[in-house]
């Protein structure tokens, strides 16, 4: 019985990735025929357009035949189009590559929770991530939200080998290390990460002993200093500024700083921008109209973006309350939004009360089992462990980095895949629970 039970997991797991690629495959296909926009956003062009110079002109440009280097964006997700722009330069091409991926992304989260739960576990994981709205309208979208959950999945897969094992394998922290630098290219949210991962090698140390633990830093740092840091060592060469992206600056100041302003001075959004552009004017740096500002010079955009970054961390640091305030508010909208206009645009359907109903529905229910994986996880011998806490901790802070009046709960979609493996303990075990009540009534 136990053989035919293992194969009719193989079947289901079999059967749930089947789904995912017929389903998100043949919504991509259709969507793209009938309304391709619902494939795109204002940012697609910011990746599109750099990959498409590349392949043209072989350097990482913000658009074919410019001079300018790209620094508003990291390289990660354009190279990736690119790899696929150079065989056929069409961007529907592109999304069937990303649509597998992210089928990958749930085969990747049934064996990750295989190995630590078993198969049942596995198959569930599986399956709430195929279902999972976010992911099915990422996986058919011009955006990094698809590649970066595979990534982030990833990490948590090595950093699961990492702390899990009795001494740290240097194979699996090199590996933690790739995996980090290459999703920090892709979204630069993943900068300050390897600082959680160093702190957690050392801090998980004890027993292993001090050359242990300083080869596992080293070598868990070696790509990330070699490609993380080559991208800063470029930008400094290239547009004038050690800082990773520009768009970190844009956010600091357009964003988090315009939101403590409006919150402190009791005005509008708008209205704090409007401000904060017009103070903007007066900068050598910048060069404003009614669209907005932008690099003075845009071949060296770098003094553009450290001036936004400075004006925006003055502007956090003036009014942290507020700065705080608008944080917390950025996370509840995040944490709990239930998506609605992300999945209905790419549904191609109205944005209705009933679906937004269904959405809360299904993640306020996706939360509950997540809350009890966790739980069942803590009360189990030997408590949270360091592996569960790297992966738990991997999603908070891509969570808490990405929240501010900026976000909305399209930044939540990359982390559902790791929370997912948590939740899907919580609903196997409470439904083999009930089955056994039902069993012994």
């Amino acid at each position: 019985m136990r053989g035919d039970d293992t194969t009719t997991r193989r079947i289901a797991i079999g059967v749930v990735v089947l789904v995912a690629v017929v389903t998100r495959v043949g919504w991509m296909l259709h969507v793209r025929d009938t309304n391709p926009a619902a494939t795109t956003s204002r940012d697609t062009p910011s990746y599109v357009q750099p990959a498409r110079a590349l392949v043209e002109d072989g350097a990482l440009t913000t658009r074919p035949g410019s001079a300018d280097p790209i620094y508003f964006r990291t390289p990660g997700y354009p190279l990736v189009i690119a790899t696929v722009f150079a065989v056929d330069e069409n961007e529907t091409a592109f999304l069937l590559g990303q649509v597998l991926l992210s089928c990958l992304t749930v085969f990747l989260a049934y064996v990750l929770a295989k190995q630590r739960w078993g198969v049942t576990v596995g198959v569930v994981a599986a399956a709430l991530i195929a279902l999972e709205p976010l992911q099915f309208a990422a996986s058919g979208t011009l955006l990094t939200e698809s590649v970066f959950s595979l990534l982030l999945l990833c990490i948590v897969g090595a950093g699961y080998r990492v702390f899990t094992t009795g001494a740290r394998s240097s194979k699996w922290c090199l590996l933690l290390g790739l995996a980090v630098a290459a999703a920090a290219l892709v979204r630069p949210t993943l900068y300050y990460l390897p600082l959680f991962v160093v702190l957690l090698l050392v801090a998980s140390a004890r027993g292993l002993g001090v050359r242990n633990t300083v080869t596992a830093v080293v070598v868990f740092a070696l790509p990330v200093v070699v490609l993380v840091g080559g991208w800063q060592v470029r930008n400094d060469r290239e547009v004038g500024s050690w800082r990773y992206a520009g768009v970190e600056g844009l956010n600091l100041h357009t964003y988090r700083g315009a939101d403590a302003l409006a919150r402190h001075d009791g005005i509008t959004l708008t209205a704090a921008r409007q401000q904060l552009a017009d103070d903007l004017r007066r900068s050598p740096v910048a060069t404003c109209t009614r669209d907005g500002c932008a690099p003075a010079d845009p071949s060296r955009p770098g003094p553009f973006y450290d001036e936004l970054y400075t004006r925006g961390l003055d502007l956090v640091r003036s009014y942290p309350v507020e700065a705080a305030e608008g944080t917390v508010s950025g996370l509840t909208r995040e944490v709990f939004g239930p998506g609605t206009e992300t999945v209905a645009r790419y549904l191609d359907v109205r944005a209705s009360t009933p679906l937004q109903a269904l959405l809360l529905a299904g993640l306020l229910a996706f939360y509950a089992g997540l809350a009890y994986g966790v739980l069942l996880v803590i009360r189990r011998p030997g408590g949270l462990g360091v592996a569960h806490v790297f992966a738990l901790g991997v999603a908070a802070y891509v969570l808490v980095v990405s929240a501010g009046p900026e976000a909305y709960a399209r930044f939540r979609g990359p982390v559902m895949p790791v929370l997912a493996l948590y939740a899907a303990l919580g609903f196997t075990t409470a439904v083999e629970r009930l089955l056994r009540k039902r069993a012994m009534a």
